[in-house]
């Protein structure tokens, strides 16, 4: 069984699979979420988060699944 990380910032999945700010370009290009959107989510001092259509969007650009974005469960 995996490894349950408690100690996790909120979205950690999101922020390891967005490292860099092209790949935060890269996104938001091929989602359509504006760069504003998708900047506050992974500042962790914003209380923003992503909606369920983002979410969704999200899920089929990484090719994984909602949960795994909500820190949920691990991408396999």
């Amino acid at each position: 069984m995996d490894k349950i990380l408690h100690n996790k910032p909120p979205f950690y999945n999101i922020h390891t699979l967005l490292p860099t700010p092209e790949s935060r370009t890269y996104l938001s290009i091929f989602t359509g979420i504006p760069i504003t959107k998708i900047n506050n989510w992974l500042d962790p001092d914003s209380r923003a988060v992503p909606k369920a259509d983002e979410l969704v969007l999200m899920a089929k650009y990484f090719d994984c699944t909602m949960d795994y974005l909500l820190d949920l469960s691990f991408k396999k």
